[in-house]
């Protein structure tokens, strides 16, 4: 298992970078845009720079989507390595949904949520297959309408 460098005193990373290496943000350019959306704030004071210095000991307050997420940065990253890596470089302060501190695993069951519960391939040819039979009996009842209208407009010389 890889250590993450201790931060020294005085020592800083770029924000963005910073995220990308934690893995909060699966790239960097993504880091970038909520930053300047204004969905980060460090120490309680909304960043607008990807270039911000953040420093050991930092706080930093992560927006996404109906979630908050609150981190201590513990150690800079020097590459975007494994997930143990990752999170060596901070320690999680979210609070769980029963006002404990939240774990990787909580995280990552309520991430996951709207993934699961879809309907099987088996289902979904089913379904298609029943979708597709209707369609085709809505077709031909179009058209044997269509056949009667027809010969009724012939029928009065119409056609």
């Amino acid at each position: 298992m890889t250590k993450a460098p201790e931060a020294e005193p005085g020592q800083s990373q770029r924000l963005d970078q910073w995220l990308w290496f934690a893995r909060i943000t699966k790239s960097r350019t993504l880091a970038q845009s909520l930053i300047e959306r204004g969905k980060v704030r460090v120490n309680k004071q909304k960043v607008e720079r990807s270039s911000y210095g953040l420093k050991a000991g930092d706080t930093i307050t992560f927006s996404s989507g109906p979630r908050v997420r609150v981190f201590t940065v513990k150690a800079f990253g020097a590459r975007r390595g494994p997930a143990v890596e990752a999170q060596a470089l901070y320690e999680e302060l979210t609070p769980a949904a029963d006002g404990t501190k939240s774990t990787v695993k909580e995280n990552a069951d309520t991430s996951h949520a709207l993934a699961s519960g879809g309907p099987s391939n088996e289902a979904r040819a089913a379904s298609d297959g029943a979708a597709q039979r209707s369609f085709s009996r809505l077709l031909s009842a179009a058209a044997g309408t269509q056949r009667q209208t027809d010969k009724a407009r012939a029928g009065q010389g119409l056609a």
